[in-house]
């Protein structure tokens, strides 16, 4: 959200328009699209007056999305909002200057950065899986399961102290 606004931040002049493609229907994306303008709204942008959303679905048919890309692209906009991979490459091939604000599974996987923390090839947003923190995850989960096993053992010392000093 910060990233689509700041986005807008820099186009100065006309009314700026935010391309948002979306793979599942519209009905399907009704509270998204809502939650969408709220973060504008309390950003301070006004909708009709700073910016207008140009809105497309592909209604569930990802072979669609280089088409409807295509066209979101042929109006011009300031920034691309996209969730996906797919939808993702298919922003940047119909528009290569125009930012992209994502929300991708894991940006270093998908081939839009080379690591975590700087996302690169005009694409930005919210990555919520990241392979490069994997071994960091496996290594607290060990590190919790060694804990455990040590709170375990002590516990079954000190039950069987308590039994034979009963």
């Amino acid at each position: 959200m910060c990233a689509a606004s700041a986005a807008l931040a820099q186009t100065a002049g006309a009314l700026r328009r935010v391309a948002v493609l979306r793979t599942p229907t519209l009905a399907d994306s009704v509270r998204d699209i809502q939650e969408l303008r709220d973060g504008f709204r309390e950003r301070g942008l006004v909708e009709g007056r700073d910016f207008v959303f140009e809105i497309r679905s592909v209604e569930g048919r990802p072979e669609a999305l280089p088409r409807v890309a295509a066209e979101l692209a042929a109006l011009n906009p300031a920034v691309f909002i996209v969730g996906g991979t797919v939808s993702t490459h298919a922003a940047r091939a119909a528009a290569p200057t125009v930012p992209v604000v994502a929300l991708i599974g894991d940006f270093s996987a998908a081939g839009w950065a080379t690591e975590f923390g700087r996302p690169g090839a005009g694409v930005t947003g919210v990555s919520f899986l990241s392979s490069n923190l994997d071994p960091k995850r496996l290594a607290a989960e060990r590190a919790g399961t060694q804990r455990k096993r040590r709170a375990q053992s002590r516990g079954r010392q000190l039950a069987q102290r308590r039994a034979v000093g009963s």
